[in-house]
């Protein structure tokens, strides 16, 4: 039985134990037996193999269940024969991970994993008994259950020498909009085209790439609001998107300068209010998220919590209207971006982070592969999950042994949406170094 507080002391334990990672290691080794109906989207993020040596193999278990600390408890194999044990983990956060090395089955170079996951608030919803070798008082618990690899079975990919790109909006002025801003340094451009109330603008011929955000958008600094001077004409069929700073969600919050006292949208403001002391950004003013009862980050039952390790700062939206105030449009539509074969070749995608997702007709992600012609239908459609007021969706594709491909060799990614909603962040390893 193991009673632990994960921290950084993890990794000491594990190494001083005398685990090594082997020559080559294919994270994704494992398949995916059962898992527990009302999270079973995780089921291919839970394992992470870190080691195989065909007799045994270690990986870290993934804690993202739940939003608050949950107790774990692990059944594997651990002895020469048919012997196994179960390890209690108590108060993992999220995210957070625990490392087990099983032994491997004598017929076959695999061995069998059970997670059983506490659900705080919802004891009630587990699926199954806790075996009696784990020894917990949870009465329910939900179970999922992997078959992990002991020797690798993936083929290494050669190695790529571009570094992952992070695209966070961080770079961009608060109240501005983007489209080509990263075209030359970067290869991306960014398109945002809204289906119900919108303002997706495109700059005048004047203007000059590179030239003062403020004339461009049409700003003045004059201590408060910024004056309504456009600088750009709106273009229906699809134009630049706008940027929105999460810790100015409205005017009374921080944003006084371009937006009425409650003007803009607190759905975005970030972290959410219900968010545990010392979460990054601004806390306390009000700017923050709704803690909605029903979605607030200690009850949420997605499990999709906006209280980010580091501070979400700018997301990109569809503007709803031409007004200086930034505000998204619930009437949906697509944010898109291009990556420019002639600067980075295409492009894996890492990483993607949405804000504010509403239930129901969730965003998809679509993608075009390189071969594929930007006028024909995307090749890959993938259905986010519902977050609910302010929750913070993330998927890790790189992870996703399903996924991992479709999301290989991309020349365009899109988001629609058929509400409300944010774009947080996008990672990506080009196949060409931008100069």
């Amino acid at each position: 039985m193991k009673f632990l507080h994960l921290s950084s002391m993890l990794a000491p334990m594990m190494w001083a134990a005398g685990v090594a990672a082997s020559a080559q290691v294919c994270p994704l080794d494992y398949q995916v037996l059962t898992t527990a109906s009302p999270t079973a989207e995780y089921g291919n993020d839970i394992i992470e193999v870190i080691s195989q040596d065909t007799t045994s193999v270690t990986f870290k278990v993934n804690q993202l269940f739940s939003a608050t600390n949950t107790d774990m408890y692990v059944q594997y194999k651990d002895g020469q024969y048919a012997a196994t044990t179960c390890d209690e983990f108590s108060q993992v956060p999220l995210p957070g991970d625990v490392v087990i090395t099983a032994k491997c089955l004598h017929t076959v170079a695999e061995t069998v994993v059970d997670v059983f996951v506490k659900q705080p608030f919802y004891e009630h919803l587990g699926d199954t008994d806790l075996p009696q070798c784990c020894h917990g008082d949870s009465p329910r618990v939900q179970k999922y259950s992997f078959a992990v690899s002991c020797t690798p079975t993936c083929t290494p990919e050669p190695p790529n020498s571009c570094p992952e790109t992070v695209l966070d909006f961080n770079d961009l002025p608060e109240f501005g909009y983007v489209s080509d801003e990263y075209k030359q340094s970067m290869g991306v451009t960014v398109t945002a085209k809204g289906d119900g109330s919108r303002y997706t603008p495109v700059p005048k011929s004047a203007y000059t790439p590179g030239s003062d955000w403020k004339q461009r958008y049409g700003y003045t600094d004059n201590g408060s609001r910024g004056s309504d001077v456009w600088q750009n004409l709106h273009n229906g069929s699809g134009g630049a998107a706008r940027v929105f700073n999460t810790e100015k969600s409205e005017g009374r919050y921080g944003n006084s300068r371009a937006c009425s006292s409650s003007d803009g949208d607190r759905d975005l403001g970030s972290p959410n209010e219900l968010c545990p002391a010392g979460t990054p950004g601004l806390r306390g003013t009000g700017n923050n998220g709704p803690g909605v009862e029903k979605h607030g980050w200690s009850t949420t039952k997605e499990g999709w919590p906006n209280c980010p390790s580091e501070k979400i700062g700018n997301v990109l939206i569809i503007q709803e209207s031409k007004k200086t105030c930034p505000d998204d449009t619930g009437g949906g539509g697509t944010i898109t971006f291009d990556f420019d074969s002639s600067i980075i070749g295409s492009v894996q995608i890492t990483l993607i982070k949405i804000l504010d997702t509403d239930e129901g007709n969730t965003p998809e992600v679509r993608v075009w592969k390189s071969d594929r012609s930007l006028s024909s239908s995307h090749n890959t459609q993938f259905k986010t999950a519902g977050t609910g007021d302010n929750g913070l969706f993330f998927k890790d594709f790189s992870q996703d042994k399903n996924l991992v491909d479709k999301f290989t060799d991309i020349k365009r990614i899109q988001f629609k949406y058929y509400g409300s909603g944010s774009i947080a962040e996008i990672r990506y390893i080009p196949t060409s170094c931008p100069a």
